[in-house]
């Protein structure tokens, strides 16, 4: 999922989280996808802290950024998931 901003109001209320939960809930309830990847790089603070509160753990690299993975077990455990 890409993601851009331009009015920073966005951010601050929270639509990039709700987007990408509502991404994970399609991934894993919907498709039944075991497991999702996101690459994410790193100067992007706001992306970073978006994954945080989602679940994924880091897991290695990926085309040259730090790869966050979430499995839906884990994903199951996270209020809202």
């Amino acid at each position: 999922m890409g993601c851009c901003c331009s009015q920073r109001i966005a951010l601050v209320r929270g639509c990039a989280t709700e987007g990408a939960a509502a991404l994970l809930a399609h991934a894993f309830a919907t498709l039944g996808l075991p497991t999702t990847v996101a690459g994410i790089n790193p100067p992007n603070f706001t992306s970073l802290r978006v994954a945080a509160k989602l679940g994924p753990v880091a897991q290695g690299r990926a085309g040259g950024y730090p790869r966050q993975a979430l499995r839906r077990k884990e994903w199951l455990t996270v209020p809202g998931g």
